[in-house]
Parts: C-alpha cells; structure tokens; sequence
C-alpha cells in the first residue's frame, strides 16, 4: 500500500503540471495580445490627430475662399450720379470712358442715354455755346443746343451741374464752330458730344 500510494502521486504531478503549463503560456499570449493592443492605441490616437489636421486645412481653405469670392474685398464702387465730379450716362462714367483707347466705341452705346453732371469742372471754354469738361487729358466736349445765344457764363475753373444726353457730332459742326484744330480733332476722335437742351438745365459754380 505505501508503494502504491507513491505510484499515485507522480502521475498527479505530471498532469498538474501541465495546466501550469498551459496557464502561463496562456497568461504569455493573453499579455502579449494586451502590449500589442497598447501599441496600437498611439497609432489610433495618430490617426484622429491627423484627421483632426485635416479638418482644420480645409477649414482654413474654405475661408480662403469666401475671403476670395468677397466682392468687397477687390472691387473698387464706381461714382454714382449725384456725387461731385461726375459724368454718368446711365450707370457708365463718361470721365472714365473717354479716356479708354475705344472711347468712341463706348459713347456709341451710350446715344440718347440722359447724360447727370455734378459739379464737373469746367477744362475749357472753346465756343460761344461748347466747352470741356472733365480731365485736359481726356475732356468731354459739351454743348447747348437752344437757340439763340445763352446767358450763361461759364469759365474755366468753374464747376457745372447739368442734365442732357449723349449724342453723335452733328453733320458740319466741327467746322461751324470753328473750333481750333485740337479741339476739332478730340471731337472727331470721340465722335460723340454731350447735349444740354437748354440753359435752365444747367448750374455754373464759379
């Protein structure tokens, strides 16, 4: 009997050595599958980090681009009929547009459009019934058309506010008005004269 009970002890030995075994083999894999998992765990916090970055850069376009389609932010606003200095036909300034190289192209367009002057100033006074206005470099010829000769005294340096339109150069005026050789060829560049009804529509500011 003691022999026997000898015998029966080493195979519980074996046997329970092998869930020993197995348990801490199981704990190795268990504690390895823990590390990998935390070495996954920067990469997942790297990947929101990213995504977070790129989600600010398109933000940052985004607004790039509203800043960019802002019409106030490039566009200068053209002078409006009323305001001191201008010549508008319409919503064209005649200032601006005979000064372009096709100046007679854009008073072309603009025959029988009522023509607003405000406080324009008075560049030079070449007949009876015509003078400049605007800029010596690039003048808009201006002309009353009543009859007989005006009461208004109009001089350089003095600022005019008037109503008219814009019309083409009458057959054979250029040469009626006897207009020196300079102003006859502006007028026949331009091809185009502003014309002031009557001397009721119109405001001399000396």
């Amino acid at each position: 009997m003691p022999s026997n009970a000898r015998l029966d002890l080493a195979p519980r030995r074996r046997w329970s050595a092998v869930p020993l075994a197995a348990g801490a083999a199981l704990t190795l894999l268990l504690t390895g599958c823990g590390e990998e998992a935390a070495d996954d765990a920067p990469v997942a916090e790297e990947g929101t980090e990213v995504l977070e970055d790129d989600a600010a850069d398109a933000d940052d376009t985004a607004g790039a681009a509203e800043s960019t389609d802002d019409p106030t932010a490039t566009d200068t606003a053209a002078p409006m009929a009323g305001e001191p200095g201008t010549l508008i036909a319409g919503d064209v300034d005649l200032l601006a547009a005979a000064a372009v190289p096709d100046a007679a192209a854009q008073f072309e367009q603009l025959v029988d459009q009522q023509v607003t002057a405000t406080e324009v100033p008075v560049v030079e006074v070449v007949t009876d019934e015509g003078f400049l206005v605007g800029s010596p470099d690039a003048p808009v010829f201006v002309r009353l058309v009543s009859a007989g000769e005006s009461p208004i005294d109009v001089d350089p340096g003095d600022t005019v506010t008037f109503t008219g339109t814009v019309a083409p150069i009458p057959p054979g005026y250029v040469e009626q008005a006897r207009l020196t050789p300079e102003v006859a060829d502006l007028l026949q560049q331009l091809g185009h004269l502003v014309e002031v009804p009557s001397p009721q529509d119109l405001t001399v500011n000396p």
